[in-house]
């Protein structure tokens, strides 16, 4: 037991009253019902025959209790073809752990995937609420050590919620179930996926930009806890894009007499931040399975972002969006949140107002905020902006209309994956259009001169060559190329680092198909002979400015 949570001993015979859960047996949602029900008596992979439909299932999957040799079982049989992922079966079916529901089988009926499971008589967590002696006695210690196992097997669960943590048999320990949309992790890398079947109210702020971490689990992780003790999500009754809003401002609205540990925890699991989440020395990050460990062990830790938040200064409470802020930082975080109501707050003289109480310096900005706006001084979102940083002059992360990000090559990241995937298009033109990234730049006293000067310069040409819509996706690549560091170029689910790994790619492709080959020539250049604004700004980003120039030339005279 010394690499496990160890739990509580003296509580061991803490029994979670297993009468609450003899409800519908094992899974999970019951949104979802599929006609195409199988009878009883159906084998399945040769050997399981199914005994009934279990009425909960999942909207991906219908669910069935089987038999095999005396033994029940749990028959998850997918709608869809390739449903679940073949590394996340592999994965899970390397994992032993009593806190991770096991798969001991797995096959297809009729085309259609089918996982043989650990059977649950007595249901799931769900709609049922525990003390926190219950939380730290057998629920913490339980999910901690499954997430462990399921992170070290290279496994992001991406649903963790109640309904799919189920009391096991000897009613004094839970297990993790329902893999259908995990993804699976190879050597540590981030994981970029869709959002397919995450449930919001759970889901970290991260994964609203499609990075899925081990970190996103243990905020999923944060929220169940909160639900199991107040008996509703903090976020319950908001849609996904209130939800993404709230998120990204920290802290947890806590309802109710949540004890001040228990929020502590809470508070850590579900820390927006994850910049330096690979720095373990660093006290500013979301906790996870060393930490949640050390929590149940009763250790005292440094709760991240408590008086080191950026601009984190305690301030008198101020009234916004139904929320009282008390953390000059978590304040700021909002006013970017809510962009418009923000701004609203400022030119109608509110934050002056509440500054001259206790800090002139800050009420002085605000004043001079709306001065500037009334002489026409810069745009108002412009004028909004730099006051944010005036107020937080130690901030860092990048605000602008509504949405954070903690770096610059996080933004620069997410330029490139929205503009592969056709999103946000307006929200990065308004950077490039009011020149954000050369006034973020001069607020934070960036000493990277080279690239405040390759950032003016892009800002320039876009602003000669604005309607030029084929130049403007140009400039938003080159953006994400030159913010994120990132000089990938992405063609069909591959990435290609050189030219050399490039050709290569088109070299099989002309050998194995001509049709595909020509196909991926017309996408990389049009039929007018211009190149594709993605591929024309990798070539740009690895190099290749002076070569690219002299095919254009040579294009041009031909």
């Amino acid at each position: 037991m010394n690499d496990v949570t160890q739990i509580n001993n003296e509580l061991s015979g803490t029994v979670i009253n297993s009468e609450l859960f003899r409800s519908p047996a094992t899974v999970i949602n019951t949104e979802t019902v599929d006609s195409r029900d199988l009878p009883s008596g159906t084998t399945l992979l040769e050997k399981y025959i199914i005994i009934e439909k279990i009425s909960s299932m999942t909207g991906e999957a219908a669910l069935y209790l089987c038999e095999y040799d005396g033994r029940h079982f749990a028959a998850k049989i997918y709608h869809r073809e390739n449903a679940i992922k073949p590394e996340v079966v592999a994965a899970l079916g390397k994992i032993h752990s009593p806190y991770v529901a096991a798969l001991y089988d797995f096959g297809e009926y009729h085309g259609r995937p089918v996982e043989i499971m650990q059977y649950f008589p007595n249901g799931s967590i769900h709609k049922h609420q525990y003390t926190l002696e219950e939380l730290k006695a057998i629920i913490i210690p339980c999910i901690n050590e499954g997430l462990k196992a399921l992170h070290e097997a290279g496994i992001i669960h991406k649903d963790l919620k109640p309904s799919n943590i189920m009391l096991n048999d000897d009613g004094k320990s839970v297990a993790i179930i329902d893999f259908g949309i995990s993804s699976f992790e190879k050597n540590g890398s981030t994981v970029i996926m869709t959002r397919t079947g995450m449930t919001p109210e759970y889901s970290a702020p991260e994964t609203y930009r499609g990075l899925f971490l081990e970190e996103s689990d243990y905020y999923s992780f944060g929220i169940t806890l909160y639900e199991l003790f107040c008996g509703k999500t903090p976020y319950q009754g908001l849609n996904e894009e209130q939800i993404a809003q709230y998120t990204s401002i920290q802290r947890i609205p806590f309802y109710g007499n949540v004890p001040q540990e228990l929020k502590d925890l809470i508070n850590s699991l579900t820390y927006y931040d994850i910049t330096n989440r690979k720095d373990k020395k660093n006290p500013n990050r979301r906790w996870t399975y060393t930490e949640v460990r050390s929590w149940c062990d009763g250790k005292k830790q440094a709760i991240p972002g408590e008086g080191t938040l950026d601009g984190g200064a305690k301030i008198p409470a101020y009234e916004f969006m139904g929320r009282q802020y008390t953390n000059l930082s978590e304040l700021v975080r909002a006013l970017t949140s809510f962009w418009k109501e923000g701004k609203k707050q400022l030119f109608r003289g509110l934050l002056s107002g509440y500054f001259k109480t206790f800090d002139a310096e800050a009420a002085g900005h605000c004043m001079e905020a709306e001065e500037a706006a009334v002489k026409n001084l810069a745009n108002d979102d412009i004028i909004y902006f730099r006051l944010l940083y005036q107020l937080c002059p130690d901030m860092v992360s990048f605000h602008w209309n509504g949405k954070i990000y903690e770096s610059i090559p996080a933004l620069g990241r997410n330029i490139l994956d929205d503009l592969r995937n056709r999103q946000h298009y307006e929200y990065y033109i308004s950077i490039l259009a009011n020149q954000v990234l050369s006034e973020y730049l001069n607020c934070i006293g960036s000493k990277k001169q080279t690239q405040l000067s390759a950032v003016k310069a892009l800002e320039n040409s876009y602003r000669i060559n604005q309607k030029d819509r084929r130049y403007t996706q140009i400039c938003l690549y080159q953006m994400g190329y030159l913010l994120s560091g990132q000089k990938k170029l992405k063609l069909n689910e591959k990435e290609f680092g050189t030219l050399p790994e490039l050709v290569s790619y088109m070299t099989l492709l002309l050998n194995d198909s001509y049709d595909s080959f020509e196909e991926i020539c017309n996408r990389l250049i049009g039929s007018d002979n211009e190149l594709d604004p993605q591929f024309e700004s990798w070539l740009n980003a690895i190099g290749k400015r002076e070569e690219l120039a002299e095919w254009k030339a040579k294009f041009s005279n031909s």
